[in-house]
């Protein structure tokens, strides 16, 4: 298992959505198995970023399994779970932050692709689940550390041998030709590295300029290189071109990366203390930034248990409390009234309602049968969006407050409309049972 924080956000929310839960990848290839919404409101989350003015409007990632790691569905609900309490601690989702959380297994292995929108509710000040610097780097490397410990999963060495690739080469058809041309020079100098006739990065400059091309600068962590036959040079990041390198020391990193060990508890224990104290501190930074108040949050520590058990209940860190959400006296009626009995199910999972997006209804109500059923299931799912909107709204400000407004009284003509044709289904259906004992009385 491995996080990854895409170098994305500062787009349309919409259209992030839209690839997320549409059926072409990045290539626009028909994925194979059809994207499943797992966690969040594709709607709320889309009024939330639009709302935001600021450059970046939402950060998205993903966390990804190999093909031998398939956790369960209590396994993701509670990675799910962890990540969240480590990343926002403090902080609720749908009240003090809107996330989504969408499931890809088109590659043949599990991808849980993450949305989070870039602002903190109540106060509307930017929430940066992923800020730069060292120090994150480090709380993001720590959880995915001690979640392989935990789930027993293999540790991730990445191979400094490996040239670092961008976004724009891993993920776009057009990015295919240096993807190639870095993959080609990657091998043919993790030999020579590898051998010993390449013990630095000096020579390594010497060795790129007499045989592959020209080095048209050297940075801090980085080189510059022109390949045979292009315009213009390409930027070579990765451990072998940062300037000081220990090739001995990559060496034995990458021989690791070929054969990884598991931790031992000694190992775990540092880890684990650490991710702790990491996560304390962002916790009261939350608290101090945005709740203005010092923090009497204590995020739930995680102990080394080990790792022969498959679950992660009693060991991931979660929120000792959250936050009460209050629902005002109609929303909770229209809730105990029209809650649906009957699971929907959604295409490739199953799902209540309170996770199914409103885009589904039509199907739903295919799938009952009764008019009646299907319209008290429409209910039913609309007020549940609406006491989310509800929860948002009672502490909005501003434009957000103006859209969420608008939103709910939308929603209640909707349930109202609704409420109508229910009464006349019962009407109609009231009038065909008489017709029918009318004509089934003995004449006189």
């Amino acid at each position: 298992m491995i996080v990854r924080v895409f170098n994305s956000g500062t787009g349309s929310a919409k259209a992030a959505i839209k690839y997320l839960m549409g059926d072409k990848d990045h290539t626009g290839k028909i994925r194979e198995v059809a994207p499943a919404l797992v966690h969040g409101s594709p709607s709320l989350f889309s009024l939330v970023t639009d709302c935001i003015e600021r450059k970046h409007k939402y950060t998205s990632g993903a966390i990804a399994f190999r093909d031998n790691e398939q956790p369960d569905e209590k396994q993701i609900k509670q990675i799910i779970a962890a990540f969240k309490a480590t990343f926002l601690p403090g902080l609720a989702s749908g009240e003090n932050y809107s996330d989504m959380w969408i499931e890809h297994r088109d590659k043949g292995n599990l991808e849980l692709h993450f949305v989070f929108a870039a602002t903190e509710i109540f106060s509307n000040k930017q929430l940066n689940i992923h800020p730069p610097g060292k120090v994150n780097l480090e709380h993001y490397k720590l959880f995915t550390q001690v979640m392989n410990y935990q789930l027993g999963y293999s540790q991730v060495y990445p191979d400094p041998l490996k040239i670092v690739m961008s976004e724009f080469e891993t993920k776009s058809p057009n990015g295919k030709k240096a993807r190639r041309a870095k993959h080609i020079l990657s091998n043919e100098i993790k030999n020579k590295i590898v051998s010993g006739q390449i013990s630095n990065r000096d020579e390594l400059v010497s060795h790129l300029n007499e045989n592959y091309g020209e080095v048209t600068r050297v940075g801090e962590n980085y080189i510059s290189f022109k390949f045979p036959g292009t315009a213009k040079a390409k930027r070579l990041k990765g451990p072998l071109f940062s300037k000081g390198a220990d090739y001995k020391e990559i060496i034995s990193q990458h021989l690791l990366s070929k054969s990884p060990r598991p931790l031992s508890a000694d190992q775990a224990n540092l880890l684990i203390n650490r991710l702790n104290e990491m996560t304390q501190n962002r916790a009261d930074y939350f608290s101090k930034k945005y709740l203005q108040k010092k923090t009497s949050f204590r995020p739930k520590k995680i102990s080394n248990t080990g790792n022969k058990t498959n679950s992660v209940e009693e060991k991931i860190p979660l929120p000792s409390a959250q936050p009460k959400i209050h629902i005002n006296a109609f929303t909770r009626l229209a809730m105990s009234m029209h809650q649906p009995k009957q699971q929907i199910k959604i295409t490739g999972a199953e799902a209540t309602p309170a996770n199914q997006d409103e885009s589904n209804f039509a199907n739903d109500t295919q799938e009952i049968g009764s008019p009646i059923a299907g319209f008290e299931i429409q209910l039913g799912m609309l007020a549940m969006r609406l006491s989310k909107l509800v929860v948002v709204a009672r502490t909005a400000q501003g434009l957000l407050l103006q859209k969420l407004r608008k939103e709910i009284a939308n929603i209640e003509a909707q349930m109202s409309a609704i409420n109508l044709q229910i009464e006349k289904e019962k009407l109609n259906a009231k009038s065909n049972i008489q017709i029918q004992q009318a004509g089934k009385r003995p004449k006189i």
